[in-house]
């Protein structure tokens, strides 16, 4: 053992300060300075990377949010048949349509607020409009709007991003509007049925920069011929910055769908500056942020004049204080151990170092790591109750459903055969649906393809439709592609029979439930609708949060209208992960939309 390990720790704390005096200060700053700047122009460069990824990710994101209103006429007949329909013999009609547009335009932009204002042109020519009496100043927006539909129907994805538009009057709240044109098409005949035009809040990017820490940078953005078409400064696209946009252009021109990005140092007027590029999949654009290198330059020589002053301080203050923090750091451990040792005989209780006069940050971290520890233990042992919990009372009420299922089959096919003898189609419909409703619950695994579970709905559909004829109508749209995708057992029927029973318990005809299954990416969603009497406020937000919860909960037999879509919420996050699950949106009185959020396999994508 060395003779430095025999030290006690104040002695070695103290030894190790007055050692580190010794050390010639000259070779301790030269190396701090050259950290110091390397870590600066790290700094500011990873800065620059996260802020153009941060404006390229936000840029996505309101294209994606915008182009999801135009899959309204694909969940909603109403306004399909809107889109699809020749008001000139009645302009009474029309104007109805039209408010019925503006309802479920208003509708679905609740959560979207970066869509200013939109318009829709059906197949005739009748135009929708949605916040133009709002904002009238952009109304002019989409006067280009027959133009842009060309290009759109020349696009792959039939959509186009058309340039940044400025209201004509100065100081409005948006001065920044993107236009986005889609051609909306037919779901069932695939046929182009109308045009749809957004106006998107492009403003959200220039607060991006102005609220980042990263002063004196500027965006700008070059379209697919590397045009500049948008600065956050409007100085950088005057004459008089004309050649630091030629130079800039050629740098756009090195970034395309192939090379997604770059990063350089360029020189203009004397002047270096940093320039970061990626390349925007959604419209095809080239993000360009540039840094003016002065701010680097100027932040690195302040380091290095306050790391000289806090360098001579710290050598003055170790000498002074060497004794003392070496002694208070000892009683610090040595209290901390104290409580440690304490947590015995099955007791588990938090540590804490508050009391303690001098407590340096790894200390802080060491008992912090033992109180999440602590935490975590406490946390999964209520989980694991809740789960044993759920499961008991899972098995209580499978034992108390449990019959001899042969008796039952046999039981439900001679109710079959006499209904055949007697001529009474309904109850041989009935019989055999329950026999095969049975089979399935009780016959399949705990994962089946989508397809089992829509034949599976349907049964229970053709059941409810017996017992409530033309109460409502039920639709159901699965991709053929799609459905041979694996899904846990008895994931749509629980969520189909809340619908019937809870959101159809006060209406007696009209009822209309809509199932639309469709991938997205990696993800597949299953989307269940209906124009039910709804979700109280209160209601629907207390369900919200059990939904977004990430606790496993216990699922109480008080709610019953809940059990089921908590059963299968927490089943589908038991099997894929917590960034999956059901989420619900509901407004009283009109209906209720269900989205089952699962991942879609590579070969489905």
């Amino acid at each position: 053992m060395s003779p430095l390990k025999k030290l006690s720790y104040q002695a070695q704390i103290f030894l190790i300060s007055v050692i580190l005096i010794a050390v010639p200060s000259i070779v301790i700053t030269t190396i701090s300075v050259n950290r110091i700047l390397n870590q600066v122009d790290s700094r500011y460069q990873e800065s620059l990377l996260d802020l153009t990824t941060q404006i390229n990710m936000n840029i996505d994101s309101m294209i994606s949010n915008a182009e999801k209103i135009g899959t309204l006429h694909i969940v909603n007949d109403e306004v399909r048949k809107i889109l699809t329909t020749d008001y000139s013999d009645s302009p009474s009609s029309y104007y109805s349509a039209d408010q019925i547009m503006k309802a479920q335009l208003l509708q679905t932009n609740q959560l979207n607020t970066n869509v200013i204002s939109s318009i829709f042109i059906n197949q005739y020519g009748y135009k929708f409009d949605y916040n133009f009496n709002t904002y009238s100043d952009f109304r002019d927006i989409f006067d280009n709007i027959e133009e842009w539909a060309e290009y759109a129907r020349n696009d792959l994805d039939m959509t186009y991003v058309a340039p940044i538009c400025h209201p004509k009057r100065e100081n409005i709240a948006y001065q920044n509007i993107l236009p986005l044109v889609t051609i909306l098409r037919d779901p069932y005949t695939f046929l182009e049925i109308g045009v749809m035009g957004v106006g998107i809040n492009f403003n959200s990017v220039t607060d991006i920069l102005s609220s980042s820490k990263l002063p004196n940078s500027t965006i700008i953005l070059f379209d697919q011929k590397d045009q500049a078409i948008f600065s956050t400064d409007s100085r950088y696209l005057s004459d008089k910055d004309s050649r630091l946009i030629e130079t800039l252009s050629e740098v756009s021109a090195k970034v395309d769908a192939k090379h997604l990005s770059s990063y350089q140092d360029i020189q203009y007027a004397g002047d270096t500056f940093s320039v970061n590029t990626l390349y925007n999949s959604s419209t095809g654009w080239k993000i360009v942020h540039i840094l003016d290198n002065t701010i680097i330059a100027e932040a690195s020589n302040m380091s290095i004049q306050n790391l000289i002053i806090i360098f001579i301080f710290i050598a003055f203050l170790e000498l002074v204080l060497a004794y003392f923090i070496s002694h208070q750091l000892s009683k610090s451990i040595n209290h901390i151990c104290y409580q440690i040792d304490q947590c015995e005989d099955g007791k588990i209780s938090l540590v804490s170092s508050d009391n303690q006069l001098l407590v340096n940050r790894e200390m802080n971290r060491i008992v912090d790591s033992y109180n999440r520890l602590n935490q975590r233990l406490m946390e999964s042992m209520h989980e694991n109750y809740l789960i044993q919990l759920n499961e008991k009372q899972m098995e209580l009420r499978m034992l108390q459903a449990q019959i001899n299922p042969h008796f039952f089959y046999n039981t439900l096919n001679v109710i079959s055969s006499i209904a055949n003898i007697r001529n009474v189609p309904e109850i041989r419909t009935i019989s055999t649906a329950i026999s095969e409703l049975l089979r399935y619950n009780l016959k399949s695994g705990s994962i089946v393809t989508l397809k089992q579970e829509v034949e599976q709905v349907a049964r229970y559909i053709t059941i409810q439709q017996i017992r409530f004829p033309d109460k409502f109508i039920y639709e159901c749209a699965l991709p053929p592609e799609l459905e041979e995708v694996a899904i846990p057992v008895s994931s749509l029927q629980p969520l189909i029979e809340n619908t019937i029973v809870h959101g159809f318990a006060k209406k007696e005809e009209a009822g209309y439930i809509m199932v639309n299954i469709y991938g997205e990416l990696d993800r597949l969603h299953i989307l269940i609708a209906d124009n039910g009497t709804g979700i109280e406020p209160q209601k629907l937000e207390t369900l919200q949060r059990s939904l977004q919860t990430p606790k496993v909960i216990k699922i109480s037999d008080s709610s019953n209208s809940s059990i089921g879509l908590l059963n299968v919420h927490q089943r589908i996050q038991s099997y894929y992960g917590k960034q999956y699950g059901i989420s619900i949106d509901s407004t009283l009185n009109k209906g209720t939309i269900v989205d089952i959020n699962l991942p879609l396999p590579e070969t489905e994508k």
